[in-house]
Order: C-alpha cells, then sequence, then structure tokens
C-alpha cells in the first residue's frame, strides 16, 4: 500500500536533509584530516578533523535547510544549478587554509 503522499514527501524531506548533514561532515573531517599534512606537528593538531566535521555538519545543516525550503516545480530541479569549488589557500608558500565556494542558484 505504501506511505501517504504527505508522509512520503516527510520522509523523503527527512533523508535529504539528514544526507546533506552527513555528507557536509564527512567533507569537513575530510578537509581536517588533510589538513594535517601541512602543520608542523600533527600529533598536536588532530582537533583539526573534528573542527573541520562541525563547520562541514554546520554547512550541511545550511544548505540542507536552503535547498528544503525551495519549492521547485519538480525534484530534478532542486539541484540543476548547484556547484561547488574547493582550493587551497597559500600564505608565505605555506598552506594558510582552504576556500569553499557553491554556486546555489543562477538568476
Amino acid at each position: 500500500m505504501g506511505l501517504p503522499r504527505s508522509a512520503w514527501a516527510v520522509d523523503h524531506d527527512l533523508k535529504t536533509f539528514l544526507s546533506y548533514c552527513g555528507w557536509g561532515t564527512l567533507a569537513g573531517a575530510g578537509v581536517g584530516a588533510m589538513s594535517l599534512a601541512f602543520v608542523d606537528s600533527p600529533t598536536k593538531k588532530t582537533n583539526n578533523i573534528a573542527i573541520g566535521a562541525s563547520l562541514g555538519l554546520y554547512a550541511g545543516i545550511g544548505y540542507g535547510f536552503f535547498i528544503l525550503n525551495q519549492t521547485p516545480a519538480d525534484d530534478s530541479a532542486r539541484t540543476q544549478d548547484f556547484s561547488w569549488f574547493f582550493w587551497p589557500q597559500f600564505k608565505d608558500q605555506k598552506l594558510d587554509g582552504a576556500a569553499l565556494a557553491i554556486k546555489l542558484k543562477s538568476f
């Protein structure tokens, strides 16, 4: 029989939102782990992984709320304009951080 349409929509949206949160957390933890390769004493900076995961979670929450509060005509319109760019930032020939740019919508 399946779920009623409204229950299916809530379930689908919750899965989508949690998916964005999870992927954001994993990506942030990955960036935090990669940053350990560029510090002088990585064993003292392992909190970079937790910081990256936390920031990634916040980004996933923000993007999830943004996407779920859109009112597209159909589901394929939700991600058609989405693209992201990631690049390292250097200062004095050393890694100083990273930049992330997300294009959410084109006008």
